[in-house]
């Protein structure tokens, strides 16, 4: 089976440099004022930190870090190590490989820096990857002009073929399943089937009618569908869509993060922590939220005894057995509106800002105010451009 390749997410060309402001600070939220679920964008979602054994991998518009935190030992990829030119925008890890997108697109086998990059023109539609995930054989990815796969075996690529008389579009947001890829569109969902290569569209989901949608996950059983009108879960089996429209079965609030922990849904909003509960089929704000250091939950990692949030104005962790919270905020060098991720390995917590790392070592401390925290600065794309200049496209 080949394993060299494998790979993920979006591109912005020149009219892209114009927006770098609006994506790279798409996390940013208007203190003090909830916005509409309408204002969620897909850069929100997007995931900016994978974890790779005993490796954090971290993207920033400039640079690839990985970070190891017993070692406390970083590797910082750019450019002149095989990515595509500034900015970066997408990291995924899909099929034991690496992909990331920027001014082009690169992929490498997660356990070497063997990198590989394409451009357009190279047999994908259209200018931008907003997405890759793959199965054994292909890697499919989400372009601003419609979907693609990527040939494993004989490394091309290859569009997707529209269905009649209805162009997919913009693709944001790409899941792969055993006989099934789906594909987030402008207008709903698109479901292609592997063994016929044919596209259904759903343009009804539920009650929502014609969402753009912004992110895709999965279960084993259902796909859900985050959209700009509230929430949609197809049932794979049932081949039927449910839908939780906001303002009616959750807030019509902007959502900075959606998490999927085994079943369930969590979703970090304006208006606090989010959950479905699969067991009982009901939406609620979580308990935690009553007693929680602010209101905007910006990003949050769960822990099966702990909560770990960033809100407008805290650091802070929910302790379950003593139902608490700690508020640890003096000691993080970094203000929480800064914050655009966050990750807990259970020893390490990490949080990526727009402009530098920080991360703390528990150390064999229980009080995150004791954590050692450190800090560092990032690379950014005008540094680059003046020392760096990304490798030629793979095969010009």
């Amino acid at each position: 089976m080949f394993t060299a390749f494998g790979f993920r997410r979006f591109l912005h060309s020149c009219r892209f440099l114009l927006l770098v402001p609006a994506v790279v600070l798409a996390g940013s939220p208007d203190l003090g004022r909830a916005e509409a679920l309408s204002a969620t964008s897909a850069e929100d979602l997007r995931t900016r930190i994978q974890t790779v054994e005993d490796r954090l991998l971290i993207l920033t518009p400039a640079a690839l870090y990985r970070f190891q935190p017993v070692a406390e030992a970083w590797t910082v990829t750019t450019g002149a190590e095989g990515l595509p030119g500034s900015p970066l925008t997408i990291l995924s890890i899909t099929g034991g490989n690496i992909w990331v997108t920027g001014d082009g697109v690169s992929v490498s086998d997660v356990r070497f820096d063997d990198w590989q990059r394409f451009g357009p023109g190279e047999g994908y539609p259209g200018r931008f990857l907003f997405d890759v995930e793959a199965d054994e054989d292909y890697a499919y990815a989400g372009t601003d002009e419609g979907a693609a796969r990527f040939d494993q075996y004989i490394l091309e690529w290859e569009t997707i073929p529209d269905p009649v008389d209805a162009p997919l579009g913009s693709v944001t947001d790409v899941e792969v399943g055993d006989e099934f890829v789906w594909f987030a569109l402008d207008g709903g969902v698109a479901e292609y089937r592997k063994d016929v290569e044919s596209i259904r569209l759903f343009t009804t989901l539920g009650q929502l009618q014609s969402p753009r949608v912004l992110a895709l996950r999965q279960t084993a059983r259902f796909l859900w569908a985050v959209t700009d009108a509230g929430v949609a879960r197809y049932d794979k089996d049932l081949q039927t869509w449910t839908s939780f429209p906001a303002g009616v079965d959750l807030p019509d609030t902007r959502i900075y993060q959606v998490t999927l922990r085994g079943d369930d849904l969590w979703l970090g909003t304006d208006a606090g922590l989010w959950h479905y509960i699969a067991d009982s089929s009901i939406w609620r704000r979580d308990e935690s939220n009553d007693e929680m250091p602010g209101r905007q939950v910006l990003a949050f990692a769960l822990a099966s005894d702990l909560i770990w949030v960033v809100t407008e104005s805290a650091f802070a962790v929910y302790e379950k057995d003593s139902a608490r919270w700690v508020d640890f905020t003096p000691s993080v060098p970094l203000t929480p509106d800064a914050v655009l991720e966050m990750v807990w390995t259970g020893d390490t917590l990490l949080f990526v800002g727009r402009d530098q790392i920080v991360y703390g070592l528990r150390a064999g401390r229980n009080n995150p105010n004791l954590f050692l925290y450190r800090s560092r600065e990032t690379l950014t794309a005008e540094e680059l451009a003046d020392s760096v200049m990304p490798p030629p496209l793979n095969g010009v």
